[in-house]
């Protein structure tokens, strides 16, 4: 699973990353200031995505991928869970004793009996 942190540092990015880098050993693949951004990102688009994500397909591709990319391995996580409770039902089902069915209904055979024990 790859992490692809969205980190806001009020302006103090340089610091924060020069620290990262030396106790976490972490790289910096990609790294875009506020006043570079193609789009600016308030916090009502935060919501607006929450509750209709085709709003990602207007972003920009630098500020969306972040966002497509998490959809897609939560969507990848959601399946193979699904896939191991398949499974697993398959398992328990193999493993459980067949159910004997009656041939005929319930009241069909109360009926029959009483007639055999009168």
């Amino acid at each position: 699973m790859i992490v692809q942190p969205y980190l806001n540092f009020n302006g103090r990015c340089e610091e924060a990353i020069v620290f990262y880098r030396s106790a976490l050993g972490a790289e910096v693949t990609m790294l875009m200031r506020f006043k570079d951004s193609p789009e600016r990102l308030d916090p009502s688009m935060v919501h607006q995505i929450q509750d209709d994500s085709s709003f990602i397909e207007t972003l920009h591709p630098a500020i969306a991928h972040p966002f497509k990319v998490g959809f897609a391995e939560s969507m990848d996580l959601v399946f193979m869970i699904a896939a191991g409770v398949g499974v697993l039902a398959f398992l328990i089902l193999l493993l459980l004793p067949p159910v004997e069915l009656r041939a005929t209904s319930a009241s069909v055979a109360a009926r029959a009996e009483a007639e055999r024990g009168a």
